[in-house]
């Protein structure tokens, strides 16, 4: 019941600081992602007796501001119906599952019961349930009548609900089989319909489905996301979903996984979190870790509808007092800007009128980060990076390339043109101190501003 490695917890050579990792064990798919009353609620797939995939329940972790994250205990644990595989929360504001009780609206999380993978349950499907909290996202008590939903397809799982105000109904996407997704709907919570069918290529769990306004025109349409950040712009009715985009990727990096946002988020926030795919800090008491908060928003423009994916506000709240701005800078060679520290956010607005350099960038452990204004040509390269990325035609419309960059152990985010370009890359390094390198090749370089802030541990 506990490890005996406890006391060296957060003292970890290779612990990120700013991204968040259990205390100890396994960490995959962000599930039942929840806002209520001030505290964001993440939970996550969970196996907290070892740091391989398995005896999963719902691990749960809260935050009052999106930078600093408390781990509490998991939330949903496996029972004779199955291990607790991954789905989504709503908010009950209208009390339709009847179980309000107190000041707190209910919070709806609906989850798989994962049959095949518990031992108390090795001989049962699966299927959709559901659980409720009633003090605020904090304890959960299981549908005395699961499931809600039975056996559909084999190892049918991961659903995701969202309420449209288009039809007057709840709707839910679940995964079936292959690349193919399954479109319900119910008016009270409990009693589901199958509406139409959808494929996601390349997409086989894990969907996220949000309804936007576009930033340029007001009008609202809907993004059906699946497990790797692919996603169509489409219009929702009746459950059935209508792709009018081609399928589009939102996160360049390959590593990027099980993307969700957060329900009930104030102020109309589209906030999305997702999870390192594959196992990365060998040799540890945790493995994985979670991408830091991003703001996603929907854009048109002459390329089409798509999204947008910039770091959350919040991230000044890791600030230390290590930060470093600059303004009005010329480069035009390789010029060292900082050399300490663990973990960094790095912000340049970049004026290309007055940049004559044919390629310009960073060089931070290792990671070169790289723009040229002629194509629009970003990539994010390194030879302890798992993936290299790159894209082109990124180019701004005013001549202000913005570029942010989130470097931690474990991972490098990358963020240009106010989030048309996002990636998140694994990179393990186990050099402690980080040094960053402006690059600049042919050229100058005009930094309109340039700030580079240390990052202080997430658990404070």
């Amino acid at each position: 019941d506990e490890p005996g490695e406890s006391a060296t917890f957060y003292g970890e050579s290779l612990r990120p600081v700013a991204h968040f990792t259990s205390i100890r064990g396994w960490l995959n798919d962000p599930c039942g992602l929840v806002y209520m009353d001030g505290v964001w609620h993440l939970s996550y797939q969970h196996n907290r007796f070892g740091r391989d995939w398995g005896n999963i329940s719902w691990g749960h972790v809260v935050s009052r501001d999106l930078a600093h994250w408390e781990e509490l205990d998991d939330v949903l644990l496996p029972d004779d119906m199955g291990a607790m595989f991954s789905g989504y929360s709503i908010v009950d504001k209208n009390n339709t599952l009847g179980v309000t009780r107190g000041s707190h609206d209910t919070i709806v999380a609906y989850y798989t019961a994962a049959g095949l993978y518990n031992y108390a349950s090795i001989s049962e499907p699966f299927t959709t349930c559901l659980a409720y909290s009633t003090d605020g996202g904090f304890t959960y008590q299981k549908w005395e009548n699961n499931p809600v939903i039975g056996e559909l397809a084999v190892e049918n799982r991961d659903p995701h609900v969202v309420w449209s105000p288009e039809d007057n109904c709840w709707v839910m996407v679940l995964f079936y089989a292959g690349n193919t997704f399954g479109l319900l709907t119910s008016t009270d919570l409990v009693n589901w319909q199958e509406r139409s069918r959808i494929d996601i290529p390349n997409s086989w769990e894990c969907p996220d489905l949000m309804r936007m306004q576009v930033k340029e025109t007001g009008e609202w349409l809907w993004v059906l996301m699946g497990v790797h950040n692919t996603y169509y712009v489409g219009r929702l009715s009746g459950g059935v979903f209508t792709p009018i985009t081609e399928l589009q990727k939102q996160d360049y990096g390959e590593l990027l996984y099980a993307s969700h946002t957060f329900a009930n988020a104030p102020g109309g926030r589209f906030v999305q979190i997702g999870c390192q795919g594959g196992s990365v800090f060998p040799m540890l008491a945790f493995d994985q870790m979670m991408a830091f908060p991003k703001e996603l928003s929907l854009h048109t423009s002459a390329k089409g509808y798509s999204l947008h994916a910039e770091p959350v506000e919040e991230i000044v709240n890791l600030y230390g007092s290590n930060v470093q701005t600059f303004t009005d800078k010329q480069i035009s060679a390789e010029e060292k800007v900082t050399s300490s520290g663990v973990a960094f956010h790095v912000k340049a607005s970049i004026n290309l009128a007055e940049t004559t350099a044919s390629k310009f960038g960073f060089v931070i452990d290792g990671v070169n980060i790289t723009y040229m204004p002629a194509n629009g040509y970003i990539g994010v390269t390194g030879s302890n990076m798992r993936h290299a990325v790159n894209a082109n035609n990124i180019v701004p419309k005013d001549g202000i390339l913005d570029l942010e960059i989130i470097l931690d152990t474990g991972m490098v985010e990358v963020f240009a043109n106010d989030g048309e370009f996002s990636s998140t890359v694994f990179c393990l390094s186990p050099n402690r101190d980080k040094s960053l390198t402006t690059t600049a090749d042919g050229g100058v370089v005009k930094y309109e501003s340039l700030s580079v802030a240390e990052l202080t541990p997430y658990w404070n």
